[in-house]
């Protein structure tokens, strides 16, 4: 495509992201093994010649997150621009408060692999309990880390406080989102991170980390992203259990962030994504906008 002698857009390109040892504690042998063959990959990727023909040939290449972005060979930085290849077709009118019985419902969806991260939010669950006993979690998905986050859940004395679900159809899910209050999606490179786009425009707040695509979606206003540099899993599992206590003890800042994440929902959606890319003014171009970091409540 870049031999058309056209203008040439690659990406948006993802799996940049990568996850910091000290977070690779909970993988097991095979999430080890399959992350180091990720990250060897995209360094072996740094000499490959038709990637680098590619990246030469483009006019702008788009990176879903600053993650990859950096990535990629340094000569090709000044052609980068962040753009998410993720968007919402319509968004909730408003959040639909429900009676919770005064407790605050987290919900997850996803798969259930090592690299979901659940370790750490299950953990961070087992915290908040002792502040917040009637706090609840809903895990919908499944995956083969399922049987270990069960045992885990054992462990930790709160499986009273999870509740499993399967794999659900996507129209199955707007009700179970109306159902809930917080998505917890502490994902470890997720270079996306749909779930968490669909989520907010739901309604939903999201608690996660500050890494891939999670990191970039969710806002000051719309969720909190909890700061990774620098801190171990101990420090990381209390840091996210801090964040779901704000969102547990603070139903001013909770109303708040649900209304935030509606807004964020509608900055993102398909329309306005894909003029971001493609569309067209009197003058050319639209503008693609850098996605900075988020502003973190919580440091």
């Amino acid at each position: 495509m870049g031999r058309l002698g056209i203008p040439f857009i690659f990406g948006p390109v993802g799996g940049g992201e990568r996850v910091p040892f000290r977070l690779r504690m909970d993988y097991g042998v095979k999430g080890h093994v399959v992350d180091a063959a990720r990250d060897l990959a995209n360094v072996v990727a740094r000499w490959n010649p038709w990637l680098h023909e590619t990246l030469g040939a483009a006019h702008v290449i788009l990176a879903k997150t600053p993650h990859t972005g950096m990535a990629l060979p340094r000569q090709y930085h000044h052609k980068v621009r962040h753009a998410l290849e993720i968007g919402v077709s319509a968004t909730a009118a408003s959040p639909q408060p429900v009676p919770h019985d005064g407790g605050i419902k987290f919900l997850f969806v996803g798969r259930f692999l090592y690299w979901k991260g659940m370790q750490y939010g299950l953990r961070a669950l087992a915290r908040l309990l002792y502040d917040v006993p009637n706090a609840r979690l809903t895990m919908v998905g499944g995956g083969p880390e399922g049987p270990r986050w069960r045992r885990l859940c054992e462990t930790l004395g709160i499986a009273h406080a999870v509740e499993w679900n399967g794999w659900m159809q996507q129209s199955e899910l707007a009700s179970v989102y109306r159902s809930h209050d917080v998505l917890l999606f502490p994902s470890l490179h997720d270079s996306s991170g749909g779930v968490v786009l669909d989520a907010m425009s739901h309604g939903l707040p999201v608690v996660c980390f500050d890494l891939g695509g999670p990191g970039v979606l969710v806002t000051g206003n719309s969720g909190i992203a909890v700061t990774t540099a620098g801190r171990d899993r101990q420090q990381l599992v209390a840091a996210l259990s801090e964040a779901m206590k704000v969102l547990a003890e603070q139903p001013d800042t909770l109303r708040a962030m649900q209304l935030g994440a509606l807004a964020r929902a509608r900055e993102l959606t398909w329309a306005t994504v894909v003029s971001q890319v493609y569309g067209e003014t009197a003058d050319g171009p639209v503008r693609l906008p850098e996605l900075h970091g988020p502003e973190l409540p919580i440091s």
